[in-house]
């Protein structure tokens, strides 16, 4: 009897051992699968990126022979690309709730298993500077973007959101947009 529940503590033990090992196992294969979609990214970036040189070499030197039947200097590539500055205008404060609700639906919509933390919390806090000039009065839910996106920030570089992650997201996000249109329509 002593032999049979020695044998049962091992069976135990080796099932605790298994149960770990392939939380481990799933843990090493979501980043493995992170790494190979951003590889993917990355390889077709740098097919765009080379078809986008080529595409503008053409087009050098088709302005560099047309220059030399001309007679007339090639201009420059900064003469050539169009700059134009963009300036925000400024939003009414009619439409400001419908731009809050925009803004934080562009929001909710990237709280996905697919988004890395990193994505998520800057895109926190591009919606936190964009609404800091539409927001007159200070709020401490603005504060609480930038407080998300540190904690997210702090995580490894290749994560992903979580379940945890992705439901308190979607209850801040919501109370967050919620906040906000009050504070726009009171002032």
């Amino acid at each position: 009897i002593a032999g049979l529940s020695g044998i049962e503590e091992k069976v135990e033990d080796l099932t605790a051992k298994f149960t770990e090992t392939n939380e481990i196992v799933g843990i090493i294969v979501r980043q493995l699968d992170d790494i190979e979609r951003k590889y993917n990214l990355s390889i077709d970036k740098i097919s765009e990126t080379a078809e986008l040189v080529l595409k503008i070499a053409a087009e050098r030197d088709k302005l560099d022979s047309a220059a030399k039947s001309t007679g007339k200097k090639s201009p420059t590539v900064s003469e050539t690309e169009d700059t134009p500055e963009e300036r925000k205008t400024p939003v009414s404060k009619a439409s400001l709730p419908s731009t809050i609700d925009a803004l934080m639906s562009n929001l909710l919509s990237l709280v996905t298993p697919q988004t890395e933390a990193k994505d998520m919390a800057e895109s926190l806090e591009e919606v936190r500077d964009e609404l800091t000039p539409m927001i007159t009065v200070h709020t401490p839910v603005l504060f609480q973007f930038g407080k998300k996106a540190r904690e997210l920030k702090s995580y490894p570089p290749t994560a992903t959101l979580n379940e945890n992650d992705i439901a308190s997201l979607n209850k801040e996000i919501k109370s967050w947009a919620s906040k906000l249109k009050e504070i726009a329509k009171s002032s």
